[in-house]
This record gives structure tokens, C-alpha cells and sequence, in this order.
């Protein structure tokens, strides 16, 4: 299954066999692409200009081949962040434009995707002593860039570590916060937290 985030609601390329069972069509419609991939424009239209499904699955014969047709309409960028936990366990969030977030950020030209990550959460958070480790996740969303051109972020997420110890926000990325949470407080910050970053954050140990 290939998960990307429109409008922050999941849109899943998935088999049949994959689809979870009971789904509610009215929160979470499936369609069924036959076709090579015509379907894709009318699902992302619909998730751009409404919120009102929990996700969308896309089904296919061959989910890896719809997705790789559904990439080939944006323009890609990608990034690197981190998820990062301190030696009680802890992981550090930031509060940036009134939403909880990972830090993460965008790849420099000539950087490698681990470079990424460990240089944006340590200029984000101000973290010392931070230690990178191997690959958790990759995400993608999309967005609109400022001549509404359609973007789809590819964002690689690395396990990390650090002492527990003083952030630095860093104001001119209009980060507020950067704090650490007790996994168990999680999920009270969710409601205010994007879909993706939810997801990664429900799945850590």
C-alpha cells in the first residue's frame, strides 16, 4: 500500500486484499481503477476541496504502478526530519503556525537525505549532542506552490537521539515551542497536529 496526504486526508493505493474490512463508504469511499490511473485526477480534486472523508482508497491490480503515474503529475520535492527521543523516552515536538509538528525541513542541493534531517532538526530545535540513526519512515503530501502549481513532498524520517536538555526555537522559521512530550501525552496534541505526522507518531514505540 502507497499512502500520500491532499488536503490532509490519506489517499491509499492499495490491492483489494489490502483494504481494511468493514470500511464506512460515507468516511472512507473506495474506487476501484480499471483503468490506468483516470480515476486519480477525479480523487484528488475531490480531497482538495473537501475535508469530509477520514481517507480514500484507491484500488488497482497493481498499486506501485498507479502511484508511480500519480507522482509523475507533480513536481517533487524533497526532505528529511526527525523523530527524536531523549533518554527518559521522550519525543521533541515543535509548535510552529498554531500546529504541532515534527521538525523537519527541505534538501539542500548536493545533501544527502540523512544530512537533511540531522541539519534541519538541529537548526529547528537548537538540539545538541543529537545522534541519527536509521530510516523510519518516508511520507508524502502535497501542496500548492504560490503559482498554484501542484507540489508533492517527499519527507524521509530518521529514528534519533539526544540528551534531554534546553531547545532554542528557531523564531524565524515561526517556530514557537520545541518541547519534549511523554509519549503517553501524545494524543492529546493530535487534534492539533497534521495527519501524517499523527500517523507516525501513533506507530513509534
Amino acid at each position: 500500500m502507497f499512502t500520500v496526504y491532499i488536503n490532509d486526508t490519506p489517499l491509499h493505493f492499495s490491492t483489494r486484499t489490502e483494504l481494511p474490512p468493514d470500511l464506512n463508504p460515507d468516511t472512507h469511499p473506495v474506487f476501484v481503477d480499471m483503468t490506468g490511473g483516470k480515476l486519480i485526477s477525479n480523487c484528488v480534486d475531490t480531497l482538495e476541496k473537501s475535508k469530509r472523508f477520514d481517507a480514500m482508497y484507491l484500488v488497482s491490480r497493481d498499486p506501485k504502478k498507479l502511484f508511480k503515474f500519480f507522482k509523475k503529475k507533480y513536481k517533487i520535492i524533497k526532505a528529511g526530519g526527525g523523530i527524536v527521543k531523549n533518554e527518559w523516552g521522550q519525543i521533541l515536538l515543535i509548535y510552529r503556525l498554531k500546529t504541532y509538528d515534527l521538525p523537519k525541513g527541505k534538501m539542500e542541493k548536493g545533501e544527502k537525505k540523512k544530512e537533511t534531517a540531522h541539519r534541519e532538526v538541529e537548526e529547528e530545535t537548537g538540539v545538541k549532542s543529537l545522534i541519527t540513526n536509521d530510516l523510519n519512515c518516508i511520507t508524502y503530501h502535497t501542496y500548492r506552490s504560490r503559482k498554484n502549481n501542484r507540489i508533492l513532498k517527499k519527507t524521509f524520517w530518521y529514528n534519533m537521539e539526544a540528551p534531554n536538555q534546553k531547545l532554542t526555537p528557531q523564531a524565524e522559521e515561526d517556530i514557537e515551542k520545541a518541547e519534549w512530550i511523554n509519549p503517553a501525552d501524545l494524543p492529546q496534541y493530535y487534534g492539533n497536529m497534521y495527519a501524517a505526522i499523527r500517523d507516525i507518531l501513533a506507530n513509534q514505540n
